[in-house]
């Protein structure tokens, strides 16, 4: 008998996506019982009205001053029915109806306490093009990564081992009932998974079970979720993480290239995304040479730049369709 699943959703005025992804949610194949649970903090758009009319979906509504990364995934975790627990956010959208089987058969199949899908950008026109998913061979294959074998390794590949992401992650309720998530405001996916590693538990990545996800970059969101993901590796493995490199003058050409590819022919929408690409990758290149300064200058100053980016989080905004 397969075990019971929760799909786990935190929202906050989610309607934008969820007026989209809901459906694909909703359809998956699953031979056994299943749940999708929402912890809502405080919407006030169509969010709940969208949800609620669903017998599979749950709805759990927190005050939106008291969320908290690791806080409220422990919530649901404490509420959820399934025996294990699929986490995701509120602007992805499963790839096919196979992707909750497919995430719970590598996780059993090679007996994780968790596994950890990829992400991939859809094929739609408001999405950066030069990010579009365009698979090769695609296995079943797990990734395994072993926590007696974890102690031994270096803090740079201690923190290359762990590129785990809420995005897309199946749990064992017991495993996270054992090793709850730290109440942290970012990063509290990384941090389980290394502290699961140092307890000598077992982790795998299954990168081709996918889900559809994509941040639309603006001025102020690239540079403090830079600085954010930056400060929470420096801090949790107390290394110099890798910094993006300047853009060079090959980004336009392969933007061009694959903006072409896309099918995609008005002058102006090709500038637009060769702009978009060059600012953004610029941003990500100068918000590293920032964070790396301050690194450099000692764990005060790292803190001071971090504690001036404000107590919330990045958040990703929803995008109107671009033109062709």
């Amino acid at each position: 008998m397969n075990p019971s699943i929760s799909i786990i959703i935190l929202t906050y005025n989610a309607a934008p996506w969820l007026k989209d992804s809901l459906p694909h949610f909703l359809g998956q194949a699953y031979d056994g019982e299943w749940e999708i649970l929402v912890i809502d903090s405080g919407s006030t758009d169509e969010t709940l009205q969208l949800i609620e009319p669903h017998e599979r979906v749950r709805v759990h509504s927190i005050p939106n001053e008291v969320f908290g990364h690791g806080q409220t995934r422990n919530l649901a975790a404490s509420i959820a029915h399934g025996d294990l627990l699929l986490y995701t956010v509120q602007d992805a959208c499963p790839r096919n109806d196979q992707w909750m089987r497919k995430m719970a058969q590598a996780l059993i199949e090679n007996d994780l306490d968790a596994v950890c899908g990829g992400q991939a950008v859809p094929h739609d026109i408001d999405k950066n093009p030069a990010q579009w998913y365009r698979p090769l061979a695609e296995t079943d294959e797990v990734e395994i990564i072993r926590g007696k074998q974890f102690e031994q390794w270096s803090p740079i590949q201690q923190m290359d081992a762990c590129g785990w992401d809420n995005v897309n992650a199946l749990y064992r309720k017991e495993s996270l009932t054992q090793i709850p998530f730290q109440n942290v405001r970012f990063g509290e996916d990384m941090t389980w998974a290394k502290n699961n590693l140092l307890a000598h538990g077992n982790i795998g990545y299954a990168k081709n079970h996918k889900i559809w996800h994509y941040h639309h970059q603006y001025r102020g969101f690239t540079r403090k979720r830079t600085i954010f993901v930056l400060f929470w590796r420096a801090k949790t493995f107390d290394v110099l993480p890798k910094i993006a490199h300047r853009p060079n003058l090959l980004l336009p050409l392969k933007v061009t290239k694959a903006v072409l590819r896309a099918n995609i022919r008005n002058p102006l929408t090709i500038l637009f995304w060769i702009r978009y690409n060059w600012q953004t990758q610029r941003e990500v290149y100068l918000a590293g040479q920032e964070f790396q300064r301050a690194y450099l200058n000692g764990k005060e100053e790292m803190s001071k730049l971090y504690d001036s980016l404000g107590e919330k989080s990045p958040m990703a905004r929803h995008v109107e369709r671009q033109s062709t």
